[in-house]
């Protein structure tokens, strides 16, 4: 049969004695009391400053924050009117030294196309007016285009006449006017636009003159492409038309110019 066992009895506790069981655990008990209220209070500092730092408000970006002040009043509006004027002023100035670089005298450069002066005559150009009216006739070239120089002179009747067949010896009148190949231009020299020449057919008239009228009838109209220089030394057409008007009575000499309208 077991025996009991003996139970242990308490120590009696002795104030201060280093065997206090509570002794191993109060100082560090107390240590944890002193330093949480430090800690606890150092934290909410940092809490409170952090909720009453304020938050940057970013300034609202305008106009006149890059730039400066923006000027206001008359200052303004005179800024405002030099802007308007120099839009207008600069264009017109580029296109000025564009025009005059590609424009300076007169060449075929400065056209943006530039027909065969070979080419069948329908195809370069369009000769108006009436033959014996007492004006200059007009040539208009193709699309506003400039022509080459053809390879030799030519020549195309573009009106025949009714009247009287003229031939060398024969006393006629001769309405002459020449025109630049560059632009259709007038190119006779007088403010009338044509020279008149009253005589007998023959080589007096210029040896083109005389070869392209021989042989048509009064009331034609013939017109006469030949190389041509110009100053500048672009070379291009001479347009030369000649009328062969109705002639009533005959006459010699000269008429309106006082020289042979053409001489080669």
């Amino acid at each position: 049969m077991p025996q009991p066992q003996p139970q242990p009895q308490p120590q009696p506790h002795v104030p201060g004695s280093s065997h206090d069981p509570r002794s191993e655990y109060m100082p560090a008990a107390r240590a944890d009391r002193r330093d949480l209220p430090r800690e606890s209070g150092h934290r909410q500092d940092e809490v409170v400053s952090e909720a009453r730092e304020p938050t940057p408000t970013p300034r609202p970006r305008t106009l006149g924050g890059p730039l400066g002040r923006m000027p206001r009043g008359p200052l303004a509006v005179g800024l405002i009117g030099v802007v308007v004027l120099a839009m207008i002023l600069v264009p017109l100035a580029v296109n000025k030294l564009v025009s005059g670089r590609n424009g300076a005298g007169t060449s075929t450069a400065a056209q943006s196309t530039v027909l065969d002066g070979n080419a069948p005559l329908s195809q370069l150009l369009t000769v108006s007016g009436r033959v014996g009216s007492g004006v200059a006739p007009s040539v208009e070239l193709n699309g506003d285009a400039s022509l080459s120089a053809p390879g030799s002179v030519l020549t195309d009747v573009v009106q025949t006449g009714q009247g009287r067949a003229v031939s060398a010896g024969t006393p006629v009148i001769l309405q002459v006017s020449q025109f630049s190949g560059l632009n259709g231009r007038n190119t006779t020299g007088n403010e009338a636009g044509y020279k008149l020449w009253q005589g007998l057919l023959g080589p007096e008239v210029g040896d083109y003159i005389n070869a392209a009228v021989s042989g048509q009838r009064e009331g034609a109209r013939v017109v006469l492409r030949e190389p041509a220089e110009e100053e500048d030394g672009s070379r291009t057409t001479k347009i030369t038309v000649v009328d062969l008007p109705a002639h009533y009575g005959n006459g010699g000499g000269e008429a309106a110019g006082g020289r042979h309208p053409h001489r080669d």
